[in-house]
């Protein structure tokens, strides 16, 4: 029969065995989940430095960077679309930049202001030109004095000030100012020549004009014969 003393050496060294098992068991689960992390795709510590160490400092081509494999260029040229290069749709547009001062102030409208003209172009007025020049184009637009900040905002539409210089102003001449821009006004090239154009149609309708040139160019009518042999008109 075992003695019990050996009973005794038996359960201290189970006992001792158990809280040293117990003791390594935190100890190796943090390991196991710390190297779990650590060999993790997409974690926060890359892999390869050549690329990124981190996640937020990754090597993307930021705008008007100027690249590396190519230094003798400029941001600006980096980025500058090749010589001859017509965007979409531009093609046959004539481009303001390039003609006299009469030939800007002589282009012609090549949108009629229909239905759909006039919607795209208040969508547009309202998106680009509403904020400065205000809902009807009366120049009291949220960023213009008393409203805001900027002073002298011309009224292109009828407003407070009860004049509208856009009445005065060819087709042409209003263009060009929404292509290269003029004054303080920067120039708004990047919308399509075509929504430039409804945008002019657009704040013609504003000042009324449209109704006036659609009267202007109805046909006379006919002189009828009165009675007593008179002409009505």
């Amino acid at each position: 029969m075992p003695r019990s003393t050996d009973i005794m050496m038996s359960g201290s060294a189970s006992q001792s065995t158990s809280v040293a098992t117990t003791r390594r068991a935190p100890r190796a689960l943090m390991a196991a989940l710390l190297l779990t992390v650590a060999t993790l795709p997409g974690c926060w510590e890359q892999v390869s430095v050549e690329w990124f160490p981190q996640m937020k400092r990754q090597l993307a081509v930021q705008a008007f960077e100027t690249l590396e494999s190519v230094p003798s260029m400029t941001r600006v040229e980096a980025l500058t679309p090749p010589d001859g290069t017509v965007a979409v749709g531009w093609a046959d547009v004539a481009e303001p930049a390039d003609l006299a001062v009469d030939a800007q102030e002589a282009l012609a409208n090549p949108r009629k202001p229909t239905l759909e003209s006039l919607a795209n172009g208040k969508k547009i007025f309202d998106v680009t030109c509403k904020t400065c020049h205000g809902a009807t184009g009366g120049g009291d637009g949220t960023v213009a004095a008393p409203n805001g900040p900027i002073a002298g905002v011309l009224p292109i539409g009828p407003g407070p000030l009860g004049f509208s210089l856009a009445t005065g102003l060819t087709d042409g001449h209003i263009y060009t100012t929404i292509s290269l821009g003029r004054g303080r006004m920067p120039s708004y090239r990047r919308i399509a020549p075509s929504d430039r154009w409804d945008v002019v149609n657009y704040i013609r309708e504003l000042n009324g004009q449209l109704a006036q040139q659609t009267a202007s160019a109805a046909p006379a009518q006919p002189a009828t014969l009165t009675a007593t042999g008179g002409a009505a008109q």
